[in-house]
């Protein structure tokens, strides 16, 4: 992986970003035979994803830092190593508690693969490359989501533990090319401070920075968006629209091959010298576009799955475009901290996450539909707030 031209460099990175997804879906269709082989209640086995996306939100924020420091090859090796022990201990893990625990250090490790996968984009594509790299990224961390469930429920013939035993292998290949065949990215190692006093400067030099912070935010408010169907959708579709799950299951793949299709188009836009910044523009209306029309069919009294879909997958077709986009004008913007512009971009996205899964949650007792609805048009509404209020004007007087 001496080239990052090659597609062989490509695919590492799309490894890298791919393992949260896989390690989230892979695992679903195993949580209820977990319960019955740990003797453990089914809020405890769904403690399984929370404890796993709780460490990947937490360790970008220290992983970015030390790769701006140290290089990105060491910190991305303990990285993959966290996750490989993580994933092996849960294969092995005797009790709930202990499954938990190896979980919780999975997505740890799992946090610093995405957030570095970012920032190796960076050190090694400018302008225009970048952009088209992070797109095609974007693809894989698409589809990865749509097969993922399917690997789990076929590894599940051999067993729950075999799904994590996987992974593990999975860790164990991805180490092994870290240390056996990656060159060392970051050409701009920054030792002239303390560590202490470059993470602190660092850390401001990001937030005092009008346009990537804008991007950043952008970035994880549109993943809101998305993450507010994600979490809600199986309750409309399965326990509202009486959909079985084979059949969600197609309406989850039409709408991640939305996603596909705008990764697709944004690196169709690069090609054709259309700006970042108008296609942002464009997948930021679709946003507005899609979620009142959601909310005028609710309060029509006409929320069919008919006219749901396309206008889901519309906006799935936006966030295809934006995240690429939005990522790229972060990275872009600071190219000497670009570790910690990626851990800012992961850490912001996964909480963004947890917080959209926890209103849809909350909410849907009461609210029904609109309680996936109305997060969807909130989020959009401040991905547009944040561009024409914050990033717009940086970049212009930029």
């Amino acid at each position: 992986m001496k080239n990052p031209h090659s597609l062989a460099f490509l695919a590492f990175l799309a490894c890298l970003a791919a393992l949260p997804p896989l390690s989230i879906d892979m695992a679903l269709p195993a949580l209820r035979e977990i319960g019955v082989s740990l003797h453990a209640a089914p809020g405890l086995t769904g403690l399984t994803l929370s404890l796993f996306m709780a460490g990947f939100a937490a360790t970008p924020v220290i992983y970015g830092p030390l790769s701006d420091r140290y290089g990105r090859k060491p910190v991305l090796a303990v990285a993959i190593g966290l996750f490989t022990l993580g994933s092996l201990a849960a294969a092995m893990a005797p009790t709930i508690g202990l499954l938990l625990t190896a979980r919780c250090i999975e997505g740890a490790g799992a946090g610093g693969g995405t957030a570095l996968a970012f920032a190796l984009t960076r050190d090694c594509f400018e302008g225009a490359a970048g952009r088209s790299k992070l797109s095609q990224i974007q693809m894989v961390m698409a589809i990865a989501p749509m097969i993922a469930p399917t690997i789990g429920a076929t590894l599940l013939g051999l067993g729950w533990r075999s799904i994590y035993a996987a992974l593990g292998l999975g860790g164990v290949a991805l180490l092994g090319l870290v240390l056996s065949a990656l060159t060392e990215t970051n050409k701009m190692l920054v030792r002239h401070r303390g560590l202490f006093g470059q993470v602190r400067h660092g850390y401001a030099v990001l937030f005092g920075h009008r346009a990537a912070l804008g991007y950043a935010l952008i970035y994880a408010a549109s993943f809101g968006v998305q993450f507010s169907y994600v979490a809600g959708s199986p309750l409309v579709f399965i326990n509202l629209f009486g959909f079985s799950a084979r059949l969600y299951g197609f309406v989850f793949a039409a709408t991640a091959a939305g996603i596909i299709a705008g990764a697709f188009s944004s690196n169709a836009f690069t090609r054709l010298g259309i700006s970042q910044d108008k296609a942002l523009r464009l997948s930021l209306s679709l946003y507005l576009v899609t979620g009142f029309a959601l909310l005028g069919l609710l309060q029509a009294g006409m929320a069919t799955p008919a006219l749901f879909v396309p206008l889901l997958v519309l906006s799935a077709y936006g966030y295809g475009i934006t995240a690429p986009n939005a990522s790229h004008g972060t990275m872009h913007a600071l190219p000497e901290i670009a570790g910690i512009a990626g851990a800012v971009l992961t850490t912001l996205q996964m909480s963004t996450a947890v917080l959209a899964s926890a209103v849809v949650a909350a909410a849907f007792a009461h609210f029904a539909i609109a309680a996936m609805v109305v997060p969807m048009v909130g989020f959009g509404l401040l991905t547009n707030g944040l561009y024409y209020f914050l990033v717009r004007p940086a970049v212009k007087h930029g």
